[in-house]
């Protein structure tokens, strides 16, 4: 319950192809945010404001993750 925000480990420490996925189980918002200067899709973070959405995420190995 409440507000949560989860941080995804570096792209640079994870493999290519590396997936992440995160779900909303409560009725809160869960932020998604980078960790140092990587990137979501372009983005510094990504919202889940709706119970039960969730998102996968792949890291390029380098410096982001990309929406799957």
């Amino acid at each position: 319950t409440g507000t949560t925000t989860i941080t995804l480990p570096a792209a640079s420490s994870s493999n290519v192809g590396q997936e992440v996925r995160i779900k909303n189980v409560g009725t809160d918002t869960v932020t998604v945010s980078r960790s140092g200067s990587d990137t979501i899709d372009g983005e510094t973070s990504i919202t889940l404001a709706v119970q039960y959405q969730s998102l996968s995420f792949v890291s390029n190995g380098s410096n982001g993750w990309e929406i799957i």
